[in-house]
This record gives structure tokens, C-alpha cells and sequence, in this order.
């Protein structure tokens, strides 16, 4: 199967999204619908909209609208990663690992903010690999800090992703003191418009007391051992292929992957700290880690290896969907 992806042709799209099918709704039985709502109702509580159960999704709708938009990403993503040669030559690799990586459980098909943040962290991304020859940045950073500030509004944790704009400006660009302020000023323009709004409807008195989120344990629990023991293994063999391969690429691609791991390492660290995070928060963490492993099956040589672990890696997820 995995031969079938490593070329990019257009009609790989189409078995891509029959996978993506069959992975996102193999044995659905799920009908509870605080699910169907994971992450509404703090978005609901910051735009100071009514908690109304008539305004909730109901199951079936938030797993199609997941879905669909899932979809979109594996294709936007996997049209970012071809655009800038990551993994050395266009493929529908990182489409598929994308849609793999986000079936690991349940959730974290189910629509809710952290999928349309997922958006704005793919855009990000791409900006930071369209600006790397660019002489003045200073609009581009500015856009960043603001997308981060529309993306805490949807998503209250996404705010430690402005350390990925400050951290991709030390990997991407000579230090400018004004670049950084920049992004701060983006966010600052959100939080600005966002107080003007409370103060309009009386409840600029309580602007703290609506963005306190509750401590919650840990979600990295929930996801399956088994699955993510065949992830790990992969990973390993993907990082042995990028360090094989990592000084002959050319500068560009060493510091777009440097970036995609600062971007796993703040999906974790901010999971550590879990305010206001649930088990879908890991639907972050597919970017970076979808990248690797597309990278190790772009790169190894012995079919009947790398066809095998991607059987398994699919076998183990629909193994955990079924018990």
C-alpha cells in the first residue's frame, strides 16, 4: 500500500480518502454526546455565549464534520509538505500518515476548536517556510501573533504556540528585536478587540474569571500502549533515516525539521501543564509526528519492512477501535 503513496498522483486521492473512511468511522458505535461537544463549552463560556444544549452538535454531525474537515488538512498538509520538498520528493506520504495519526482514538475525529486550530497551526507552518528568504518579515510575523490570538479564542491552550513563532524566529531568521515584538503585537490586537467585545456587553469585570481553566490530569493515558508502542518503533527508524540523511540536505530542510520537532516539543509540554486539555489536544501533535514517519517510508529501502509496520501500525489502531 504504501508503494501506492510514495508517487504523487492524482488518483492516490482517491483510495487516501476511502483509508480515511474506514479508519475515522470503522465501528461506530459511539452515541454519547458530551463527545460530540469536547471543547464547546469553554469556547462557549469565553465568547460569552449561553451554554444551551440546543446549540450543541449531535454525535453523528460532529463526526462527519470532523471528518470532513480532517480530510481537508491531510490534503492542505500534504500540499504544504510537497510545496517545500521535506521529504524530498512530492508524494501523498504526509496525507496519509496525517489521516493514520489522527484515527489513534475516537476523539480525536470528533469535531470540536482544537480541529479548526489545526488550521491555523498548518498555516503557521507554512508561513515559516515560505519567509525563510525573506528580507523583511515584519507583516508575516505580525499576521502570526494574530492568528495566534484568533486561535486562544477557539482553543485557550493554543496560546503557548506563540513560543513556535518566537522559536521559529531563532531557527529561521538572524535575531531582530522588532520581529518579536511584532508577534506579540498580533496577539496583543486580538486581546484588544476581545476586551472591547466584554466591555461592550458589561463583563470587562470578569476577563480573568472567564479565561481560568481547570486543571485537568494528563489525557496521554487515554491513547493506546499498543499503538503508540508501533508509533514509537517507527519513530525511532524515521529519526535513524533523518540522522543518516540530515547533513547532506540542504539548510532550508534541516531547519524546517528543527522547527516541526520544537513543534512536537510544545504539543507535549503543554499537555504536562494540562489546563483546559483533552485527549484531542493531541490532534496537534499529528503535524510533526506525521512528517517522521512519512520521512522513514519515504526513505527505506526494503518494501517488505516498511509495507509490514504500516500494516501494523493500521492493524493496531483498528485492534484498539474494535476492543
Amino acid at each position: 500500500m504504501i508503494k501506492l503513496f510514495r508517487t504523487f498522483h492524482p488518483l492516490s486521492a482517491l483510495p487516501l480518502f476511502g483509508l480515511a473512511l474506514f479508519l475515522h468511522l470503522f465501528n461506530w458505535t459511539e452515541t454519547d454526546t458530551s463527545l460530540a461537544n469536547m471543547g464547546v463549552v469553554p469556547l462557549y463560556r469565553h465568547l460569552l455565549l449561553p451554554a444551551d444544549s440546543t446549540l450543541f452538535l449531535s454525535f453523528a454531525t460532529s463526526k462527519w464534520l470532523g471528518f470532513i474537515l480532517l480530510f481537508s488538512q491531510a490534503l492542505l498538509f500534504n500540499k504544504v509538505i510537497n510545496t517545500h520538498n521535506l521529504l524530498g520528493k512530492p508524494s501523498f506520504l504526509p496525507g496519509l500518515l496525517y489521516i493514520v495519526c489522527t484515527s489513534f482514538a475516537d476523539t480525536l475525529g470528533v469535531f470540536s476548536p482544537v480541529l479548526l486550530v489545526n488550521f491555523i497551526l498548518i498555516w503557521l507552518l507554512n508561513q515559516f517556510l515560505s519567509s525563510y528568504r525573506k528580507a523583511d518579515a515584519r507583516d508575516l510575523i505580525f499576521d502570526m501573533g494574530l492568528l495566534v490570538g484568533l486561535g486562544t479564542i477557539l482553543y485557550a491552550p493554543f496560546i503557548f504556540f506563540l513560543a513556535i513563532v518566537w522559536v521559529g524566529l531563532l531557527i529561521f531568521r538572524s535575531f531582530n528585536w522588532r520581529e518579536w515584538a511584532m508577534a506579540v503585537l498580533g496577539l496583543a490586537t486580538v486581546a484588544f478587540f476581545l476586551a472591547f467585545y466584554y466591555y461592550w456587553n458589561g463583563e470587562l469585570s470578569n476577563w480573568l474569571s472567564y479565561w481560568q481553566l481547570p486543571r485537568t490530569a494528563n489525557p496521554i493515558g487515554q491513547l493506546p500502549s499498543l499503538v503508540l508502542t508501533v508509533v514509537a518503533l517507527i519513530g525511532i527508524l524515521g529519526l535513524i533515516q533523518l540522522r543518516a540523511n540530515f547533513f547532506r540536505s540542504i539548510v532550508h530542510i534541516r531547519k524546517s525539521l528543527q522547527l516541526l520537532s520544537a513543534l512536537f516539543g510544545v504539543v507535549v509540554l503543554s499537555s504536562v501543564l494540562a489546563y483546559g486539555i483533552q485527549i484531542n489536544h493531541y490532534v496537534l501533535a499529528s503535524v510533526p509526528l506525521s512528517v517522521l514517519l512519512a520521512y522513514y517510508f519515504m526513505h527505506a529501502r526494503r518494501a517488505w519492512v516498511y509495507e509490514s509496520l504500516f500494516i501494523l501500525l493500521v492493524a493496531s489502531v483498528l485492534y484498539f477501535k474494535w476492543v
